[in-house]
């Protein structure tokens, strides 16, 4: 039998300089085959990143190895003093971080910083290492490779910057590459031909991969094997197949159900209570008790054993003893699994309709509008020179009409730079509109002056991406949720104070919270204030710019039932800016698809996802990973990176990226086509 790639036995990581070691790693044993790819998943804080630069030695000044063992081939990692270990990374350990902008040193080339892997661990100089660097990037799908390399990272686009990254860990040739959370700010397209790219490089070179992320789907379609993180140990490890069709621990059971997909749009998303545990704490029993819906006695005073249930398939719980599950193990399956298929399922693939569908004949009069937005632009003046001359105009948004019924989300979808926060924050005056009217019910926004502007902001609020960048760090739970009241001179300050209550009770937090600072709180926690600050002061409609993005799944379901709760009970709107088609799937009744600064097209959640006209839509579509195999889609590459606004293309701006483009297109914009009640698609395709 040959060797293993890299074993790891027993590792434990501490990090010290507080009032308690914070044991992150606790006792972790992996292996990982030639040619393999192992996945690493779990929530943030569960020690994930930790054991990969542990492997590495790459550990923050505070982070001390306990024990343990780590072997790569026949060299013991640990063993190695520094100078040897500095000849193992690069050479033989690449490593692919989570942010390439901050991984990527903003004043050196790309040829530079690729060039100094190579000129550290080969003996390549001067042209050849150009040379290699053209080659490196070509490799890893980045065109017009010679002219990149004395580009900047600022330069480069978010998909591109990864690839250098990606090219400049494989430089070496290395055995292992550890990607850690490779793919999470990236768009669906860019997502699909980074996994496409690794999955190339690793068959062409034998090369082994350990794989950190939440993104189930993404496990599914990349995976060998699968370890499942929880607060510092692995607790279930399978193969992808075993924990896919039979998931044994209740913390995987639960990740699985709380994916959006699979609810449609319908009832709730299973939820993980709590949060992970403080890592300073010694456990007398299962660290997941506490969450856990099967928890019994047993489970808190005595550690659970690592069980193995066959040969290639382990957990960590009480509930199962010498292999076998014991009484009541079949409470962990999930409703809607059965013991052949996997736990949950994705959306169907999407059919390819005919080049010229029918036309719709006939409308239903359209719901009267909260929101309505037309010919909206939004230009941005290019300014060069001495004497700032406007050169060229950046057309982030360009002519874009839409409309929000009462109590109804609509999700606008598109790759980054398309212009979707613009949209959004040009619909609350936060940027003002180039040309266009915005109507809130029968208002004019664009007729008000300041002070009338002001009053109305109370209908309009927003949620952004990060809530931790949103919210003062110098402000108080109680103060940041009562500052809209205040700003409005809504009530007295007893009122408020109950208001405060109120609403943190309604987005599930509790009034004894509200003395606390935001960072006193998790990502999930802190995007709950973000809401209840938003809520204040009773909007009519809400927009959400990506904001379950940088979350874990479990603590996604929770922020997306809390949204939908309020939709259903505060009769609530949304615009709903995303990338992620199964977050739309679950909270949408409409979708927008937008690109380059336009709606290309739109119509119910179900028409779109299930029938999608536009090219680009398609695309979009066939980039989303599913964990069902049999629902993937044929994945449909778009060529070219996504063009600057500043020079958009000549006709429909999509066409160079289009394998279905004709001389029509380059030459003429299309025009709107009704293809289905309430369907709208941008495209000489449909006649």
């Amino acid at each position: 039998m040959p060797l293993p790639l890299l074993q790891v036995r027993d590792l434990s990581t501490w990090l010290v300089g507080g009032e308690a070691p914070v044991r992150a790693v606790d006792g972790v044993s992996m292996t990982i085959n030639r040619g393999e790819t192992y996945a690493l998943v779990g929530e943030s804080g569960c020690g994930k990143s930790l054991t990969a630069l542990s492997i590495a030695r790459l550990l923050p000044q505070n982070g001390r190895i306990r024990s343990g063992t780590a072997r790569l081939g026949e060299t013991e990692l640990f063993d190695l003093a520094e100078t040897r270990m500095r000849e193992v990374r690069g050479r033989r350990i690449g490593m692919i971080f989570q942010e390439p902008g901050t991984s990527l040193n903003p004043v050196l080339s790309v040829g530079t910083q690729i060039g100094e892997v190579l000129r550290r661990h080969t003996p390549l100089r001067g042209v050849a290492i150009r040379r290699r660097c053209v080659e490196l990037l070509e490799a890893v799908g980045i065109p017009d490779a010679d002219r990149r390399l004395d580009e900047f990272p600022f330069q480069l686009s978010g998909g591109i910057k990864q690839r250098v990254m990606i090219a400049a860990a494989l430089a070496c040739d290395p055995e292992l590459l550890i990607a850690d959370e490779p793919t999470t700010a990236l768009d669906v397209t860019i997502q699909a031909q980074v996994l496409a790219l690794l999955g190339k490089l690793q068959a062409e070179r034998g090369m082994s991969i350990l794989l950190i992320t939440h993104d189930l789907a993404v496990v599914a379609q990349t995976a060998h094997k699968v370890g499942i993180m929880y607060a510092g140990q692995i607790i279930e490890q399978a193969t992808r197949e075993q924990f896919f069709q039979k998931p044994a621990h209740p913390y995987s059971r639960k990740l699985l159900q709380s994916l959006p997909s699979g609810a449609s749009g319908n009832g709730e998303l299973a939820v993980i209570r709590g949060s992970v545990p403080s890592m300073t704490r010694l456990f007398a029993g299962c660290r997941f008790a506490q969450r856990c819906d099967l928890r019994e006695p047993v489970c808190d005073s005595r550690m659970p054993p690592w069980v193995q249930l066959n040969d290639r398939h382990g957990v960590r719980c009480v509930r199962y003893q010498d292999s076998v599950p014991v009484a009541g193990a079949d409470a962990l399956k999930p409703d809607h699994a059965d013991e052949s298929g996997p736990a949950v399922t994705r959306p169907v693939s999407m059919p390819v309709p005919e080049a010229s569908p029918s036309v719709a004949t006939e409308r239903s009069p359209e719901p009267p509008s909260l929101l309505r937005a037309e010919g909206l632009k939004v230009h941005f003046p290019i300014r060069r020179g001495l004497f700032k001359r406007t050169v060229a105009t950046l057309k982030a948004v360009d002519d874009v009409s839409l409309r929000i019924g009462y109590a109804e989300c609509l999700a606008l979808v598109g790759e980054s730079g398309c212009g979707k926060t613009t949209v959004g924050k040009s619909l609350l005056r936060l940027l003002a509109p180039t040309a266009g009217r915005v109507h809130l019910e029968d208002v004019d926004l664009g007729s008000l002056d300041e002070e009338q502007m002001r009053a109305r902001r109370k209908d309009l609020q927003i949620v952004f991406q990060d809530p931790y960048a949103s919210l003062n760090p110098r402000m108080r739970v109680a103060e940041l949720v009562e500052e809209g009241m205040r700003a409005f001179d809504l009530g007295n300050a007893a009122w408020r104070s109950e208001r405060v209550d109120e609403l943190l009770s309604r987005v599930g937090l509790s009034a004894q919270m509200k003395s606390r600072y935001p960072h006193e709180f998790s990502g999930g926690q802190r995007q709950r204030i973000a809401i209840a600050r938003a809520l204040a002061v009773d909007p009519k409609l809400l927009i959400c710019d990506e904001p379950t993005s940088a979350l874990d799944v479990s603590v996604q379901a929770q922020i997306l039932n809390l949204l939908k709760d309020l939709q259903r009970r505060l009769r609530i709107s949304y615009l709903f800016i995303t990338h992620d088609f199964s977050v739309v799937e679950f909270l949408a009744q409409r979708i927008a698809v937008m690109y380059l600064g336009r709606i290309v097209e739109w119509g119910p959640r179900d028409a779109v996802l299930n029938h999608p006209r536009h090219p680009y839509t398609r695309a979009l579509l066939s980039a989303v990973p599913a964990i069902d195999e049999s629902k993937r889609r044929q994945a449909i590459r778009l060529e070219g990176e996504l063009p600057s606004p500043a020079n958009p293309p000549s006709g429909c701006h999509f066409h160079p990226r289009c394998a279905q483009a004709s001389d029509e297109c380059r030459r003429v914009f299309p025009e709107q086509r009704t293809v289905g009640e309430g369907h709208v698609v941008v495209c000489h395709l449909y006649r």
